[in-house]
């Protein structure tokens, strides 16, 4: 969903030229939580931040494990 909302944000910055892409990533992370809080139980605000939290935990987690692997994969490449 949030490479959908971005996708519809992107088209929006083409036809109107304006620079959307702060709200894009406030649309997506406020996406995010809204799903995953509702997800474990509705109507709690401390689930809404806890999946506020997992959702960055997440995005963080895949950053790193991408970095990584492509350091490694630079590493490999540079020793053959």
């Amino acid at each position: 969903m949030g490479n959908l909302i971005f996708t519809l944000f992107g088209i929006l910055e083409s036809a109107t030229g304006l620079d959307v892409n702060g709200a894009a990533y406030l649309a997506v992370i406020v996406y995010s939580t809204w799903a995953i809080g509702n997800f474990f139980e509705k109507n709690r605000v401390l689930k809404y931040f806890l999946g506020l939290l997992a959702y960055l935990f997440g995005s963080i987690t895949g950053s790193v494990l991408i970095l990584g692997i492509g350091i490694v994969m630079d590493l490999f490449n540079k020793g053959s």
